[in-house]
């Protein structure tokens, strides 16, 4: 529990600090494009059993392990 108050700190810190060096547009857009993928994924899988997601996971532990 103790841990939570530096983490938020060094959240608020690195926020005020490099908050203005991004464009937040892009920011909004890549978020959006990351959740319509895991939602088309979901639906991917409900539908045809095949989440791409959980596959290219599954092949890179592979791979690596």
């Amino acid at each position: 529990m103790l841990a939570i108050i530096p983490v938020s700190l060094l959240n608020a810190y690195f926020f005020d600090r490099f908050s203005g060096r991004f464009d937040a547009r892009k920011a909004h857009l890549a978020g959006a494009a990351l959740f319509a993928f895991f939602a088309l994924d979901t639906v991917s899988g409900l539908v045809f059993g095949f989440p791409v997601w959980e596959t290219l996971v599954n092949v890179i532990a592979t791979l690596t392990g």
